[in-house]
């Protein structure tokens, strides 16, 4: 017999999370940061400091939506909303631009690849 606590424990928890990326280029460093927002609206916030020379913000904010995913898989994310800050980017993966330099090609694969891991929707600006 089944007690409700154990129907309780059989029902899939609800992992749904957010991310929200950021990568920043200067002339002396090159970061990403990264924003895990849980379903209870806790956010948890990660920066990484890139070892990088002659980069692009771009390039930083690929970066850092990688590592953001990344970490997502990490912690068993089963539902994800995808913000980034970088208008160029996120129209690049929403296939509203089209990534041109040959430089950006792998990280946009390497993006559109893990994000099809959840087969997210429209990336938000």
């Amino acid at each position: 017999m089944n007690s409700a606590k154990d129907e309780e424990n059989s029902q899939p928890l609800d992992h749904s999370l957010e991310v929200v990326f950021y990568g920043s280029c200067t002339q002396h460093a090159v970061g990403a940061g990264i924003i895990i927002i849980n379903p209870k609206r806790i956010h948890h916030y990660y920066s990484f400091l890139l070892d990088y020379q002659d980069t692009t913000n771009n390039r930083a904010e690929y970066e850092a939506l990688i590592i953001g995913m990344e970490i997502l898989i990490e912690l068993g994310a089963t539902k994800v909303e995808v913000f980034g800050d970088s208008e160029s980017v996120i129209n690049q993966l929403n296939k509203e631009y089209k990534c041109r330099h040959i430089t950006m090609a792998g990280y946009y694969l390497a993006s559109t690849q893990l994000l099809d891991y959840w087969a997210i929707g429209a990336l938000k600006y």
